[in-house]
Parts: C-alpha cells; sequence; structure tokens
C-alpha cells in the first residue's frame, strides 16, 4: 500500500515522498530541542516547527530588526505542523506590517504548499526549493 501511495505522491508532486516512519517511532522533536540558526545574511529555520514556537517566532523578529528584508532559510526545514504554520503567520504579520519583506528561501514543497494555504503567501515570498 505504501508503494502505491509513494507512486501517486511522484506523480502529484514530482518529487520523492517522505520516508516510512513506523508509528512506533520517537514522535517529532519538539521546538525547543531543536535551535533555529541565524547567519549575516539570512535565519535558518529548524528541521522541525511543531508546539510552542514562540521562541522562533521571537527569534526570527529580532533577526529582523536590523534589516528591511528578511531572508529566511528554509533548506533544513522539513516538518511544520498547522497550528505551527498559523502561529508563526499570526507572529510575521507585525513584521510585513512594519515595511519588512519577508522572503522564505528553499522551501520544500510539501511546506510550500502549507504555507501558501495558511496565508503566509499575503505577507511573505515563498521560493520553493529547485530539486
Amino acid at each position: 500500500a505504501f508503494d502505491s501511495l509513494t507512486a501517486n505522491y511522484i506523480s502529484l508532486f514530482e518529487t520523492s515522498p517522505p520516508t516510512w516512519r513506523n508509528s512506533s517511532q520517537a514522535a517529532l522533536a519538539p521546538l525547543q530541542q531543536i535551535p533555529a540558526v541565524t547567519h549575516a545574511q539570512y535565519f535558518v529555520m529548524p528541521a522541525i516547527v511543531a508546539g510552542n514556537t514562540q521562541p522562533l517566532i521571537e527569534a526570527i523578529i529580532a533577526f529582523a530588526t536590523e534589516r528591511s528584508i528578511v531572508v529566511i532559510d528554509c533548506s533544513q526545514l522539513n516538518h511544520i505542523d498547522f497550528i505551527a504554520c498559523g502561529k508563526l503567520l499570526t507572529g510575521l504579520v507585525a513584521l510585513a506590517a512594519n515595511d519588512k519583506i519577508i522572503e522564505f528561501h528553499q522551501v520544500s514543497y510539501l511546506v510550500a504548499a502549507l504555507l501558501n494555504v495558511m496565508g503566509l503567501k499575503e505577507i511573505a515570498r515563498i521560493i520553493p526549493r529547485k530539486d
């Protein structure tokens, strides 16, 4: 059944699906255990965004204070849950209202689809990965 779903996923999204994970494997790590990283030019999102997003939003806002263009690197971001995405949108609305240009770079197609559906495309530019 998984192989059949894999073929459907590949044809629909034109990319490889996530790997199979037994339900007995550990659940996604909470956000506090996966720190975000900032560089001089961009903010690097953690691999997983779930649970308490407040520290992440505060880190992005602090990163944005000295910049007019806020580049958020999502090359490591593999998963963002629905609730965390909504909180991220709410947290970033204030930046967009203060004339900050927000750009999400290297976003996986699956994450980009969720960001678009949740409305982040209204306040930020979402640039998908090229792979």
